[in-house]
């Protein structure tokens, strides 16, 4: 029997297993050069699967107020992910 509805892909992370730095990225400042973090990483992971299946990326652990502020920069009002932040 075909499957009618679509797959479902996911990936997930504790943000606090990594530091700050490692979670959204840096810029070494002696060479400029600019270091992806984790959840850029992963983002573009799953916005290069070009399959009808759902993407979803979890965030499971506790909250912490320095990554949570990091992450409403790029949420609207309804914390999804702002049509224009682009990877």
């Amino acid at each position: 029997m075909p499957n009618n509805y679509p797959g479902i892909r996911f990936e997930v992370l504790n943000p606090k297993s990594v530091t700050i730095n490692d979670l959204y990225g840096y810029m070494d400042i002696n060479t400029m050069e600019w270091y992806d973090g984790v959840l850029s990483t992963m983002m573009a992971r799953l916005c290069r699967d070009e399959s009808l299946d759902f993407r979803w990326m979890v965030l499971d652990g506790p909250v912490d107020t320095l990554w949570i502020e990091s992450m409403n920069t790029v949420l609207d009002d309804n914390k999804v992910i702002n049509k224009y932040f682009r990877f």
